[in-house]
């Protein structure tokens, strides 16, 4: 930047705040998105979540970078090297430590939020009302304390705005209500809280996000930075789901592991984890996943026919065996190489299995 460098934004940047936010979903909602079963709304959510998050994380770094840039010139002068770095240091504890702490407490409890959310939906014909419950204390916003004890059907459009947190460290939850037993709080009953921001005027659980698009972090970008930080996004969440294969395939496949199953053509296939991580390198974003939940369910694999749709063949494989494999309400082909020297079965990649023409 001080030798004039024109910088927009930072990519490695970008992944290590996303991925400490990240640390706070994971933690707010108690689970991995690689522990989650495949297409689940679990899975789903976590992959909102975390797309939600690398927006974030690009915006943020755009601002803290233009920060940087406007922080070179004092008035008309241009800042010493010495005065520069110091600016830069106080924008760093700014972004990166005052103003991160908050964005990670609000992401633990907007993905504690996203979990309950998921986990009403998924009961909500049995257990059909929320009731609002705010912590009672000296603490309590008089706000927040006003809407405590409201009850509403969970598809009532009270929640679209008021399902907690409704603020900065907000303490209130909801909890789910069976369908006997309970009335619904009449409107005109309720005290609509008049100083809660509009950032959290949401549900982050139906809207599957963490940081709503109101967040200051996004306003006012020029076409050009949005076209850069989308591919800065786009390369950051690859990235992610990358090492979420690649660390999958160092825990269960290190050094080659060879499965044996009946359904298989040859009796068995070897999967590594080089050949894991170069299947992950054919999909993009969480569908990469797919390919550890494939191998998961090796013994489901159902023998196709040749030819299912190979782009890109290798030199190292003489032919090819196709598999099908269902997970949740889709079918997807597992191909797998001949190994030119070996004669093995080897794991090479994953696509969704097109629909049949009828």
């Amino acid at each position: 930047m001080y030798d004039g460098e024109a910088i927009v934004s930072d990519r490695k940047l970008i992944r290590e705040t996303a991925n400490k936010i990240l640390e706070a979903v994971t933690k707010g909602y108690g689970q991995t998105i690689a522990e989650a079963e495949w297409n689940s709304p679990d899975f789903i959510m976590l992959d909102k979540l975390t797309q939600n998050v690398f927006d974030f994380s690009a915006a943020k770094d755009y601002r803290q970078i233009r920060d940087m840039n406007a922080a070179l010139r004092d008035g008309d002068r241009i800042r010493s090297f010495r005065e520069f770095r110091e600016q830069v240091n106080a924008i760093n504890g700014k972004y990166n430590g005052n103003w991160l702490r908050a964005e990670y407490n609000h992401a633990i409890a907007a993905s504690q939020s996203a979990a309950r959310w998921t986990e009403f939906e998924s009961r909500k014909k049995t257990m059909p009302y929320l009731q609002y419950m705010a912590i009672m204390d000296v603490n309590t916003r008089e706000d927040h304390a006003a809407l405590n004890g409201v009850i509403k059907a969970i598809d009532d459009k009270f929640w679209s705005t008021w399902f907690p947190p409704n603020g900065w460290g907000c303490r209130c939850e909801a909890v789910q209500l069976p369908g006997s037993g309970y009335n619904e709080t009449p409107d005109n009953k309720i005290v609509y809280p008049t100083k809660t921001q509009k950032n959290f005027k949401i549900n982050f659980g139906k809207e599957k996000i963490v940081f709503p698009p109101e967040h200051p972090y996004y306003k006012n970008m020029p076409a050009n930075v949005v076209n850069t930080l989308k591919q800065d996004v786009k390369n950051g969440v690859n990235n992610y789901y990358n090492n979420i294969v690649k660390q999958w395939a160092n825990e269960n496949v290190k050094g080659g592991k060879t499965f044996e199953a009946d359904n298989l053509y040859s009796g068995k296939i070897k999967i590594a984890v080089e050949d894991t991580v170069k299947a992950a390198n054919h999909l993009t974003g969480s569908t990469k996943s797919v390919i550890t939940h494939c191998i998961e369910n090796i013994n489901t694999w159902e023998q196709l026919e040749a030819n299912v749709g190979l782009k890109h063949p290798r030199t190292d494989f003489s032919d090819f065996n196709n598999y099908k494999v269902t997970l949740g309400d889709k079918d997807y082909v597992i191909q797998v190489g001949i190994s030119t020297k070996t004669k093995e079965e080897r794991f090479y990649t994953v696509f969704p299995m097109a629909n049949k023409k009828t």
